[in-house]
C-alpha cells in the first residue's frame, strides 16, 4: 500500500530515470527492502548531476584493458582511474562457524537484534531501513555502545559485591 501510494510521486520525480541509462526498479522501495533485504538509496542529487551530464552512465562492462574500458553497447572509453563497485556480502560462514546456530534468520541478525548469543559479539547494519542504512547504522551504533557500558557497568558493580 505504501509502494502503491508513493508510486505517482516517484514517477513524476524520476519520470526519465531509463533515458538517463539507469534501470527503474519494478517493485516500490518497501517491497524490494523486504522481499530481497536491499535498502533503497535516497537521491542527495546524483540524478541532477547525471541529467546535466556532470555524471555519465555507461552500461555493463565487458572487458578492460588498462585505463580503456569496452561496454555492452559497443562504446569504449579511456579513464584516469577505475573504480570497482561490486556490491556487498558479509560471508559471515567463513568468519563464524556456528553461524547457523547464532543467526537463524538467513544467516543475519534477526531486526532488532544486535547480539543473538549473548556472548559480546554485535551486528550493525544487516537489516535494510526505510529511513536509510547509514541512519540506521548509527542508531544500531549508539544501542550497541550503550550495551556494552551497561554490561561494563554491571560487572564492576558484581565485582564489587
Amino acid at each position: 500500500m505504501i509502494d502503491a501510494f508513493n508510486a505517482p510521486f516517484l514517477h513524476l520525480r524520476y519520470r526519465d530515470i531509463e533515458e538517463l541509462g539507469l534501470k527503474r526498479c519494478r517493485q516500490g522501495p518497501l517491497a524490494r527492502m523486504i522481499e530481497q533485504g536491499r535498502t533503497p538509496l535516497i537521491d542527495i542529487g546524483t540524478i541532477a548531476k547525471i541529467r546535466d551530464g556532470r555524471i555519465k552512465v555507461y552500461p555493463g562492462i565487458e572487458m578492460s584493458d588498462g585505463a580503456s574500458v569496452f561496454f555492452a553497447d559497443d562504446r569504449s572509453a579511456e579513464f584516469d582511474a577505475i573504480v570497482l563497485a561490486t556490491g556487498f556480502k558479509p560471508s559471515l560462514e567463513t568468519l563464524l562457524p556456528d553461524l547457523t546456530q547464532r543467526l537463524s534468520n538467513a544467516g543475519k541478525p534477526a531486526r532488532g537484534e544486535l547480539q543473538p548469543g549473548n556472548d559480546g559479539l554485535y551486528f550493525c547494519g544487516f537489516n535494510p531501513a526505510t529511513t536509510g542504512l547509514l541512519r540506521q547504522i548509527g542508531i544500531e551504533a549508539s544501542q550497541i555502545a550503550n550495551s556494552i557500558a551497561a554490561a561494563g557497568a554491571q560487572a564492576v558493580l558484581s565485582r564489587r559485591s
